[in-house]
Formats: C-alpha cells, sequence, structure tokens
C-alpha cells in the first residue's frame, strides 16, 4: 500500500515511557489537518531532568530495588569494567566533537534539528513535532502496540548497542530503555520516509526549519547509524529505494559539480553501506575509492603567481581526488561556495583526521593545495573567473575569510600520491629556465605598472635620439667626402 493511501485527516500519537528518578516522559503529539494547525509534542519533563542520577541503569528502577541491587555510581563502573572482556573496548561510531576542535563551536553545534543521542533532550520543539507528526502519518492507523513494535524491530531489542555506538555507557546515560529506543526510531522514520512527499499536507510544512535542515544533517556528531536507516527501509514499503534516497540526499548536500546527468551511477560510492550520512558525503566528494595517504604535501605558489610563468587553472567536474596537473594545466574540481560550505567542510576534515586517518587523506590534501593557492584576495577572483568556485556568498572578500577560517584550527598530516605528484609537476614547471625568465620579467614589470610604463617611455626616448642621430648627422651631408676643386 502507498503511503499516501495511508494518510489520516487526524493524527494521534500516545508516547509512553516508564517513569523513574531521572527520567522523563514522553506525552502525546496531535496533529489536525483539516485546520492546517500542527500541535508540538507535549512532553513532561521533571524540573530535575539536567540532574538526573548518574548511576540509573536501563533495567527497571523498582524492579532492581525489589530485588536489593546497588545502583550507586561505584556498582556502575564495577559492572562496566567488568563488562569489558580481554581488554576489549565497545565500538564507537559516533563521537562526540571535544571542546578544543569547536572552533568555532556553532559549526558543529545543531540548533533545530537534532538527531541521536549527543546534547538530546525531551522538551517541545518544531522540529521534534515535525518528527512525531511524520510518525503518526504511518502508525496513527495501525493497532496501539504498531509504534512499539516498530521500535523494537528497528533498534534489535538492543538499545544498549547502539548506545555505546555513541561513546555512552547504558549505566551513565539519562535515557530510559524505551526512550533510546523512541528517540533512534523517530530520528531513522524521519530521513528514511523523505519528507518531501509531505509537502501537500499543511501540518508537516518544513519551510519553518528547512533552511537549516541539510547543514544539520551531516554535522559530526548528529548521525544516525546507517544500520537503523536500513532497517527502515526493510520495514516501510518506501517508494523508493535506500539507495536511491541515498543519491537524493547527496545531489542535495553535496557542493561539487559532479556531472551526474552524463554518468550517474559512476560518481557515486556504495552509500547503503556507508556508515552514516555524513560518511556518505564523504565519499561522494572525496569519490569512491578515496586514495591513502603517502606522504607530506608539496607547497607550491598562489594561484596568480602560476599563471605568470603560464600555468593554466580551471574548473572541471567531478570529486576532490580529480586535481591533475597535465601540458600546464591545472585542473581543479569545480565547487559552490555556499553559506553552508565552511560547516560541511570542516565537519568532513574532522571526520577524516579522528575516524579515516591515516588511511585516507583525500580532503586533507585538497585544502592543503587550496590553501597554497589562495593568497590573497586576487587569487580568489582568479580561481572565480576560471570557474573553480561559484561563489554563492556575495563579495570575493567574503569567499576569502571563509577559506582563511576554514584553515585554522584543522590539523591535516600527510597526502595522497596524487597531490604530491601535482606539487612536484607543478614547481618542476616552474623551476624550468624559460620559466623562470619569463617569472622574473613578470614580476620585475608586469607586478608594477609604473615600471610598464617607465620601460616604454625610456625605450621611446631612446628611439627618438637614435632617429634624431641619424637625419641630423649620419644622414647629413655632412658626413659625405668633400673634394677641392678641379
Amino acid at each position: 500500500m502507498e503511503i499516501s493511501e495511508r494518510a489520516q485527516h487526524s493524527v494521534t500519537i500516545e508516547f509512553s515511557s516508564q517513569m523513574r528518578p531521572g527520567n522523563t516522559s514522553i506525552g502525546a503529539a496531535s496533529t489536525n489537518t483539516d485546520s492546517g494547525d500542527l500541535r508540538g509534542p507535549e512532553f513532561s519533563m521533571p524540573r530535575s531532568i539536567g540532574k538526573a542520577s548518574i548511576g540509573t541503569a536501563f533495567t527497571d528502577f523498582d524492579d532492581a530495588e525489589a530485588q536489593g541491587q546497588d545502583h550507586s555510581w561505584a556498582s556502575e563502573v564495577r559492572s562496566t569494567i567488568q563488562s569489558y572482556k580481554n581488554g576489549a573496548a565497545p565500538e564507537v561510531l559516533i563521537r562526540k566533537v571535544p571542546n578544543y576542535l569547536r572552533v568555532p563551536p556553532e559549526q558543529f553545534t545543531a540548533t533545530e534539528w537534532r538527531f541521536c543521542l549527543h546534547d538530546r533532550e525531551l522538551h517541545t520543539s518544531g522540529a521534534e513535532g515535525l518528527k512525531i507528526a511524520v510518525a503518526g502519518y504511518f502508525f496513527a492507523d495501525k493497532e496501539s502496540d504498531a509504534w512499539d513494535n516498530f521500535c523494537n524491530d528497528v533498534v534489535d531489542d538492543d538499545p544498549v548497542r547502539f548506545v555505546r555506538l555513541y561513546g555512552l555507557q547504558d549505566g551513565f546515560t539519562k535515557f530510559s530503555e524505551r526512550q533510546v529506543k523512541y528517540l533512534l526510531a523517530l530520528d531513522a522514520l524521519f530521513l528514511v520516509g523523505r519528507y518531501e512527499a509531505f509537502r501537500d499536507r499543511p501540518q508537516l510544512d518544513l519551510r519553518w526549519y528547512q533552511n537549516c535542515l541539510m547543514t544539520e544533517m551531516v554535522l559530526l556528531e548528529n548521525q544516525v547509524p546507517m544500520d537503523l536507516l536500513r532497517k527502515v527501509a526493510e520495514i516501510l514499503p518506501a517508494k523508493d529505494s535506500l539507495g536511491r534516497l541515498l543519491k537524493y540526499y547527496m545531489d542535495w548536500l553535496c557542493l561539487l559539480s559532479l556531472n551526474t546527468s552524463q554518468n550517474p551511477d559512476a560518481q557515486y560510492p556504495d552509500l547503503v553501506n556507508c556508515s552514516h550520512l555524513l560518511d556518505c558525503l564523504y565519499k561522494t566528494i572525496c569519490g569512491p575509492d578515496p586514495p591513502k595517504a603517502e606522504g607530506p604535501c608539496v607547497p607550491i605558489e598562489s594561484a596568480v603567481n602560476l599563471t605568470l610563468v603560464g600555468i593554466k587553472i580551471k574548473g572541471v567536474p567531478g570529486t576532490l581526488n580529480m586535481v591533475s596537473f597535465q601540458g600546464g594545466c591545472l585542473s581543479l574540481p569545480i565547487i559552490e561556495i555556499t553559506d553552508d560550505f565552511e560547516t560541511m567542510f570542516r565537519n568532513l576534515a574532522i571526520y577524516e583526521d579522528f575516524s579515516l586517518q591515516p588511511e585516507f587523506c583525500t580532503l586533507s590534501g585538497y585544502l592543503l593545495l587550496m590553501g597554497n593557492l589562495i593568497g590573497d584576495l586576487d587569487d580568489v577572483k582568479l580561481l572565480i573567473k576560471h570557474g573553480v568556485f561559484i561563489n554563492y556568498l556575495g563579495p570575493e572578500t567574503v569567499v576569502l575569510d571563509t577559506w582563511r577560517s576554514l584553515s585554522k584550527g584543522l590539523w591535516t598530516g600527510k597526502v595522497s600520491a596524487s597531490i604530491i605528484e601535482v606539487g612536484e609537476k607543478i614547481n618542476k614547471h616552474c623551476k624550468s629556465r624559460k620559466n623562470v625568465i619569463i617569472t622574473e620579467f613578470s614580476h620585475l614589470f608586469c607586478s608594477r605598472s609604473w615600471y610598464v610604463v617607465s620601460a616604454i617611455a625610456v625605450t621611446l626616448i631612446t628611439l627618438a635620439t637614435l632617429i634624431q642621430t641619424y637625419t641630423s648627422v649620419i644622414g647629413s651631408n655632412k658626413m659625405r667626402p668633400h673634394f677641392p676643386p678641379g
């Protein structure tokens, strides 16, 4: 049955959770399509939510208390240590960005769309209300336990495993087992449900929050494991497969010109088997097979200085691993400079440095190369002129400031062999005798307009002097031999 056939004119979802110290209770979310009014979810939250007991475990509090179990912090530490058998620590997939890397902090912090478990609170907000309304679109006409069964199927009845994927421990999180299931299931359902299908329904209108959605979907600590998305795609009779949906997201999020109209399948990796949406974006802009790190980057001259030695720079559609230098031409991928550019690339760079390094380094190599090419405003103007940058920010000075800000606080180490080769070829081209002469002449005259004017003036004066000398002395009768008469 199609999704649209299951739409209801009135959607009401009842969410409940076990009330115990340190936990909250998700109330009801109600939407009325006839009036076009969207009422956000009502959460009953104790005042002490931020001071929840750190030792509260996932097991039911009343049952545990009846059994006389110790729920102190020391007990949780002891049980956690004992769970690490043979020194094996739990796998961590989505880490929280540490404070020393949150520079600037707003580029790593979600403002409206919060996914996963980092910095997550159970409170009323428009974005959370939309997630619950989307769930109501699918489950309002089902049995009363349909939503709980769905959550159990998506989270595999093992929320502890997903909690540990976020670097948390089941005994040290403020959420109950049911709350973890609800939160992760809501996030995965919202992302897989392809919310564009609800645009004709006023109560599911995303225009209030859509501007920041594109950016906050790919924040490093705001990711949803791909395992959950695959589970939802298997359960729901979606119109498009998960692979097609992920390609749609990448077309929407990717700032590169991939030229997919001519070759729609060659530019995309196996997105379904990526770790999460940020990993999908990384493999999309870096290429399906990112090259491995080989050595340090070779420094090169700025873009303007390269053109002075006859090097051409042009923008080409493709991924970041398609940087090349052939026949005196430096080819760089076409990239859109938008308001989301710095945030996306900063999260991608930190993801590469701390999750993929030292194996992969495509983004680090690209940022180092562009850092050498962009020295001042003239370099930015040149790259815009030659189609490397598509500027949507406004003045070129803003583009320059964006690149300079992006280069701060990012550690970049080894780069791929292709980037090293590009740097070596460019430097070899610049050091050839012919190009050295061209460079020295360009620096001496072309970079200083008054030198050019002075040189032309001196040349003209010298020519005029020679002509005058010839016509007045050499070309006159005074220089011809004279003989006496007879």
